[in-house]
């Protein structure tokens, strides 16, 4: 009986606490804002997440944005694939940006589940943001980039794109939509 009563009392405090714990995870609890102008677009991220599914259609994409202290946005990332019959764990990840207003770039610092990790630079040119792709060590690769478009208030397009011949040709092209809350959790 006690161990029922225990289990019931976990089953509730796991299904409030995703309530509760919401509005300090997103920066609402303490009304933090990143500055103005800082991001660009990609401020309005924060407080909410987002999935995509690749073309595969088999694959899930969720991100999920914070701010963080006031003056940093936070990224979270959970790619998993139904096609994989969950033999293989989701790739997971975590950022951090950070707006540097003498250049008006963000510093954008990733590390992931997968040992990834490394930093580079975005750069907002109207209603795109602009993530060059550091060039790998010894590779003779084209330079290649990743470039996300605002669609409206609710969805925005990441593409990958090369440099070919001096213009940049799309990739793989997916568009993240709004969700109410992270369907990993």
């Amino acid at each position: 009986m006690a161990k029922r009563i225990q289990r019931k009392r976990w089953i509730g405090i796991s299904l409030l606490a995703p309530l509760i714990l919401a509005p300090v995870a997103t920066g609402e609890a303490r009304g933090q804002t990143l500055p103005d102008g800082a991001f660009g677009w990609m401020a309005q991220l924060a407080g909410n997440c987002w999935t995509a599914l690749y073309p595969d259609r088999a694959t899930r994409d969720t991100q999920c944005y914070s701010v963080q202290y006031g003056r940093y946005l936070r990224g979270t990332i959970r790619i998993e694939s139904s096609s994989s019959g969950g033999d293989r764990p989701p790739y997971l990840g975590d950022s951090v940006f950070a707006w540097n207003a003498e250049t008006s770039e963000m510093q954008f610092y990733y590390w992931s589940s997968g040992g990834s990790h490394g930093m580079t630079v975005g750069r907002v040119e109207g209603a795109t943001i602009n993530f060059p792709r550091p060039p790998q060590v010894g590779a003779n690769a084209p330079m290649t980039r990743t470039s996300w478009t605002r669609l409206g208030p609710d969805s925005y397009r990441v593409t990958t794109q090369r440099l070919d011949d001096g213009n940049w040709v799309d990739g793989m092209s997916i568009t993240y939509t709004r969700v109410a809350a992270d369907p990993g959790e």
